[in-house]
């Protein structure tokens, strides 16, 4: 069951994805999936009014860059500098965003820095935007995948097999305006970082790379396992693998749905 439904999962993404307006922005860098949600959590539970005054600014901008602030209240003043239509706001973002050296408040910074962006540019052209965020980020209209490939008989792969299967990822890519960014082989695993873009048909591009592979002689599963979340170690991808085995196992009914459907949950946060 919990395979079907993360087949609706990716269905319902995909068609939002589809669906966009033409206005989107994606968040560039990569930042840990928890401390977005923490960060959007934070403003939807802002007990205070997250607006303020114009008037207010020059105060909350020293309390950011006042080392004994502390580094809850930081997070606060971030929310709400990134909430003012206000080029001081965006430039006082910027300047801590590149002076931090604490992670938290670096990543927390970039978010903020997204969102008084967006916020500026709605504001010059009079029209929304949605923001769309992923552990893993993108660039331009790209978003980021981790990208896993194994070989059935659980061998290393051949020096040959490697440069075969680069040659079909990167055509493949190339046909939908897809790059690889890094590739990497650990033991039978081929680990691919690409970027694709947003409305392209990951599925079918990644795919038809593979297909290609078997159908030269390599013996390349034809499932694979991609996610935006994170980039995974080997032993998270193969107790990954050895759950689905048993899933697959105890669950007659969905025995011919393979893990390639298995995307993990993009985050989408358009409301801000």
């Amino acid at each position: 069951m919990e395979q079907l439904e993360n087949k609706k999962s990716y269905n319902e993404i995909n068609d939002f994805l589809q669906n966009l307006p033409k206005n989107f922005s994606i968040l560039q860098e990569e930042i840990d999936i928890e401390i977005q949600m923490a960060y959007f959590e934070r403003i939807k539970n802002f007990k205070k009014n997250i607006k303020i005054d114009i008037e207010e600014l020059p105060i909350k901008i020293a309390g950011l860059n006042i080392s004994e602030t502390p580094e809850e209240e930081k997070k606060d003043i971030l929310i709400q500098l990134a909430s003012v239509d206000d080029v001081k706001a965006y430039r006082a973002i910027e300047d801590f965003n590149k002076d931090t050296n604490v992670k938290t408040l670096k990543a927390w910074s970039t978010l903020a820095l997204q969102e008084s962006r967006m916020m500026m540019e709605s504001s010059l052209l009079d029209e929304s935007q949605v923001f769309i965020s992923t552990g893993m980020g993108g660039k331009g209209d790209k978003l980021r995948y981790f990208i896993v490939g194994f070989l059935n008989d659980e061998i290393d792969f051949t020096d040959a097999q490697k440069n075969l299967l680069l040659k079909e990822f990167e055509y493949s890519l190339h046909q939908h305006n897809s790059e690889i960014e890094e590739i990497e082989f650990k033991n039978n695993f081929a680990l691919i970082t690409a970027l694709i873009p947003i409305k392209e048909p990951i599925k079918e591009i990644l795919k038809n790379a593979i297909d290609e592979c078997i159908a030269l002689g390599m013996k390349l599963s034809e499932h694979f396992l991609v996610t935006n979340v994170k980039k995974m170690e080997i032993d998270e991808i193969q107790q990954f693998l050895n759950e689905q085995i048993e899933e697959d196992i105890s669950d007659e009914d969905f025995d011919d749905i393979p893990f390639d459907d298995n995307f993990d949950d993009i985050p989408f946060d358009d409301d801000l």
